[in-house]
């Protein structure tokens, strides 16, 4: 017997109570130890407490347009996660001008958190070397850690709620020039590689979803290892008093190595290569903007293109239903995880806004059209059979 779906009750239900406070002081001192060194460090404390009380209820199952068997539905889940712990950082940096255009600059960070464990000691390093002629160029290294925040759970994936900070190494190298009427060009390269990575939940589909935790595409991955490199290209110009122009242009590599995925949802592990694309790398992109201004009138026009994220396609299989009497039938199962690739991403925006001033103050309107050129522009795919 078929039912309604318009008729009954929703298919999903969240309701999520947080209650976070946190109490803190913080602190920052330099010195000028001599005319050519500078001397910096700072101190940050705070207290916190977090508490979430989920209730997560299914039910029924949107896909199945028969009615549900007795007893399977609805399915309620509740779940309490509560920490309180403090976090101390201090930084201490040392900036040098060592020639009369060169500036480099050492230091050190410190993070401590009680509810994760952590302690850590990132050091960095920095060097602008001025080139004359408006042209400056920089590099830049430095160990990068990130803390899990107490209140960054999710208790509906049901996971262990903390994990030790992740760790990233990054090298930059770039160089600008700028001209006196407030051009400037930019061009800069960069390397990162991310280790000592905590499990993430994704949602292969990639479709916009508002309950992501309960879908049959839900995966923990365990990453071992990330990496990203490219080059950035950004370009600054005003055209007289009325008119700004700026682009950017960036080619990037971005993948992860992992050491499993497996289903949130279902039982086993979905199709998967140990590296792989991450799933928003994106090889070119490319950003204009321009703005006309004039008497109170502001035009702008906006335009972002992007080669296509990775994606998952998927084929039909044959599966043996658990459900006595057992039975045979046709299942959509992904093919290989972010095996393949989107098509590319174009998007044209226009906004006209007015501004003007009243004895009650100033204030403003506009006017927006999204998309323009009403282009197709894909974020995942989903089967049915």
């Amino acid at each position: 017997i078929a039912h309604d779906v318009l008729k009954t009750a929703p298919f999903y239900a969240i309701h999520n109570d947080r209650d976070f406070t946190s109490l803190g002081a913080a602190q920052d001192w330099s010195m000028s130890l001599h005319e050519n060194n500078l001397l910096g460090f700072g101190v940050d404390f705070r207290e916190q407490h977090n508490t979430d009380v989920f209730q997560d209820a299914v039910t029924g199952d949107p896909n199945d347009p028969e009615a549900p068997d007795a007893g399977e539905f609805p399915v309620i889940t509740n779940n309490r996660l509560e920490a309180r712990g403090s976090r101390l950082s201090f930084y201490v940096t040392d900036r040098w001008r060592v020639l009369d255009p060169l500036v480099v600059e050492f230091g050190a960070r410190y993070d401590q958190a009680t509810w994760t464990g952590d302690e850590d000691v990132s050091p960095r390093a920095s060097a602008a070397w001025n080139l004359g002629r408006g042209m400056m160029a920089r590099l830049g290294w430095g160990h990068f850690y990130q803390m899990q925040g107490i209140d960054d759970v999710s208790s509906l994936d049901a996971t262990t709620p903390y994990y030790g900070s992740e760790k990233s190494e990054q090298w930059t190298l770039g160089w600008e020039r700028q001209w006196a009427k407030g051009s400037m060009l930019r061009v800069e390269g960069y390397w990162k590689r991310g280790t000592e990575l905590r499990p993430v939940f994704r949602n292969w589909k990639g479709a916009i979803d508002a309950f992501p935790e309960v879908n049959e595409d839900r995966v923990k991955v365990f990453p071992d290892r990330n990496e990203g490199k490219g080059v950035e290209i950004y370009y600054d110009r005003p055209i007289g008093e009325r008119i700004t122009m700026r682009a950017s242009y960036a080619y990037s590599v971005a993948d992860e190595d992992v050491v499993n995925i497996v289903n949130v949802n279902e039982a086993g592990s979905p199709p998967f290569d140990k590296h792989h694309p991450n799933p928003e790398d994106q090889s070119h992109a490319a950003n204009a903007d321009l703005t006309y201004r004039i008497n109170g009138w502001s035009i702008n026009g906006s335009f972002a293109w992007h080669t296509g994220w990775p994606s998952t396609e998927e084929q039909l299989v044959t599966v043996t239903n658990a459900n006595p009497p057992p039975a045979t039938e046709q299942a959509s199962r992904p093919i290989k995880l972010w095996g393949s690739r989107l098509p590319d991403y174009l998007r044209l925006d226009l906004r006209v806004m007015r501004s003007f001033a009243t004895r009650f103050g100033r204030f403003g309107t506009s006017l927006e059209v999204i998309n323009v050129t009403n282009s197709t522009n894909v974020f995942g795919y989903d089967y049915f059979r």
